[in-house]
């Protein structure tokens, strides 16, 4: 029946969109005109309410309107993820245009951005917690901040398309930056009939300024079947630690996660996976005057990954050093100047592919490893008119086990209208090599540089009290693509090079809509046309792993106070396996809210995957792509508890 329902979902999807554009354009007529005249101050500022909540310094660094950053930027908030059902980041990531979410064969996130898939580094995407990174691009680990419980997160901010003019290395195909809960306190509890388990809360403390402030965080989650594909038995357990501490300007972030896991595909035998991070960043801001601000920051990590599936172990360190100045010669016009030192440093670095039987196409083992970074930033945002703004942004970094890389950036925002803004971006992200990647056959390959993307994209908001519409075209592409040789060459080990190419090109489309304060809307549909010369690609060098088409809808109905149902409809197009289409899925949820009213307690039940259609994640590997099924239907229960400050 799944198969049925999502035999024509695109045009499906197609009309719908059209038809809620045309909903909305057809009041702009004059009879909008009319309508805002008689909006009244409440509705006003419930707009301005919102305007400054959607707010994000992701994309520039400093504090902007999302739909007038270059580029598209997307905000989820987490009380509606919660109201939708999500389980936890990961899940969430899935409402993102252009965002396929993938699971590992060891049960690990992964992501599809446009079209654009690698195994490793959360699909070349840089994850942030609470705007400090808990991954590094050399270690090739999928981070697991992607799986932490949707009830500790405030919001998730998303930029789409690369980021290293700001972010540096690894921000190649977008930045997520994950914010968890930081006011009042809350602890939560959750089950679900696949036997996964999840607990966690937050407390603040300290609310007059000059004084100590600070927040302490967790959560324990033992994911269940969801951890693995179906019938391999897995065991996930993930903690998560964070503290926070501020005093005026300075600020103090420690973040810690450990994920202990493994998959029993035959009785007896484990096969163990696991995750260690700790980070730890102080921030001290200063003013320099009425135009001039700086802020320094120091941070330090660790980590260690192990992968039995895929033969994988990684540990190391890396300590960082970043100093920002702002500054604003006149008051249309905004400097920032950046200059950020790192001295990272891997222990012991393992990979073997595959990890059973012998051959191994790769095997390498490094140790006691240096990498030394210095990078320098300029980004100059200027309003050149009441109606048009410029960002130019320009990085420099130098690797000294790699090389050195410019990164521009090139963005206008042109207010056409009162509703209407025109964006136009050009951007370019790069990676360092991984360690397998840089020292094959534990010797480093000096032939081996930075993996680039240039992409460029053209965008129209059309926003309105209650109701924005966004439609993106975008085209990305690389000439250096970092790919194993094969064959590999005649008696020689397995190499590198960077000779592969690929290119994405397509459109998003967005609708938001609240009708009147009962009702949410989200709808957004994505196409991606993708080409890869590697040998994982499809049969006529499509992607094998991403889908042309993905698309959502969201609604949240809140028929009476304290009571919410919600729908979320996630449309995943077939993909293109090597040996042929893989089929795609319909994803159905549904979720059911209740707190009494004057009462600190909430309860949410719902469905996932109500459909119970199968979810096959692809793993894309030389010359074939293999298929393992998750998500089985399941029915689960979550509780929460306000605590009166």
């Amino acid at each position: 029946m799944a198969r049925y329902l999502a035999c024509d979902v695109e045009a499906l999807f197609r009309g719908l969109l059209l038809g809620l554009a045309l909903t909305g354009l057809s009041m702009t007529a004059p009879a909008e005109a009319a309508n805002d005249d008689a909006a009244d101050e409440d509705s006003e500022l419930a707009s301005l309410l919102a305007l400054l909540d959607e707010e994000t310094t992701i994309a520039t660094r400093t504090r902007v309107n999302r739909d007038f950053v270059p580029g598209m930027v997307t905000v989820l908030r987490g009380d509606a993820l919660r109201a939708l059902g999500a389980r936890h980041v990961l899940d969430a990531l899935s409402l993102v245009p252009g965002f396929q979410v993938l699971r590992e064969a060891n049960g690990s996130g992964n992501l599809s951005v446009r079209g654009i898939t690698v195994p490793f580094n959360a699909g070349n995407t840089k994850v942030l917690l609470d705007s400090v990174g808990l991954s590094r691009e050399e270690s090739g680990g999928n981070s697991a901040v992607l799986l932490l419980p949707i009830e500790r997160v405030e919001r998730i901010e998303i930029m789409r398309g690369p980021g290293s003019s700001i972010h540096g290395g690894f921000a190649f195909a977008g930045v997520i930056n994950v914010i968890t809960h930081k006011q009042g306190a809350q602890v939560f509890v959750s089950g679900d009939s696949d036997s996964a388990v999840a607990a966690g809360g937050h407390i603040a403390w300290g609310r007059d300024a000059g004084n100590w402030q600070g927040y302490v965080g967790g959560a324990l989650a033992d994911h269940g079947e969801d951890a693995g594909p179906i019938g391999q038995h897995p065991n996930d357990e993930v903690s998560w630690a964070t503290l926070g501490l501020q005093r005026n300007a300075f600020s103090l972030t420690l973040h810690h996660t450990d994920r202990d896991q493994y998959l029993a595909p035959v009785p007896g035998i484990r096969l163990p996976s696991g995750e260690q991070s700790t980070a730890i960043e102080a921030r001290q801001a200063f003013q320099l005057g009425p135009r001039a601000d700086l802020e320094a920051r120091v941070a330090w990590l660790e980590n260690a990954f192990a992968s039995a599936t895929t033969g994988k172990r990684f540990s190391g360190s890396r300590i960082e050093g970043e100093v920002d100045l702002f500054w604003r010669p006149l008051d249309a016009h905004q400097v920032l100047l950046r200059m950020e030192a790192a001295q990272s440093r891997t222990d012991l670095g393992i990979i073997r592919l595959p990890a059973a039987p012998d051959p191994a196409l790769l095997e390498t083992s490094v140790r006691d490893q240096q990498r030394q970074l210095l990078a320098f930033t300029i980004q100059d945002q200027i309003e050149l008119s009441e109606t048009v703004s410029a960002t130019l942004g320009l990085r420099w970094d130098d690797y000294d086990d790699v090389q050195s890389q410019f990164s521009p950036r090139l963005g206008l925002v042109w207010q056409a209208a009162e509703r209407h803004i025109l964006k136009a971006q050009y951007a370019e992200g790069f990676r360092a090599p991984t360690y397998w990647e840089l020292y094959p056959r534990s010797e480093r390959d000096e032939r081996i540089g930075f993996e680039t993307m240039g992409s460029a994209e053209l965008g129209y908001v059309y926003r309105r009290p209650g109701a924005t519409a966004r439609v993106t075209l975008f085209r990305s592409s690389t000439d250096d693509q970092i790919y194993v040789v094969l064959p590999p060459p005649p008696g020689q080990p397995t190499q590198f090079d960077n000779s592969n190419r690929y290119r994405s090109r397509g459109v998003e489309l967005e609708w938001e809509q609240n009708i009147g304060a009962d009702f949410d809307l989200l709808a957004n549909l994505s196409y991606a046309d993708t080409w890869d010369s590697r040998s994982t690609s499809g049969p006529d060098g499509d992607s094998a792993v991403a889908a042309d088409w993905i698309g959502n809808l969201a609604a949240i109905w809140r028929p009476r106070a304290g009571l919410s149902l919600a729908l979320r409809w996630l449309y995943v197009d077939d993909r293109h396996a090597f040996s042929g289409e893989l089929d795609g899925y319909d994803k159905l949820d549904l979720t059911l809210g209740w707190r009494r009213p004057a009462s600190n307690w909430e309860v949410e039940l719902g469905v996932r995957n109500a459909l119970d259609d199968p979810i096959d994640y692809p793993f894309a590997l030389p010359f074939s792509t293999v298929s393992q099924h998750f998500a089985p239907r399941t029915w689960w229960l979550r509780l929460h508890w306000h605590i009166p400050g």
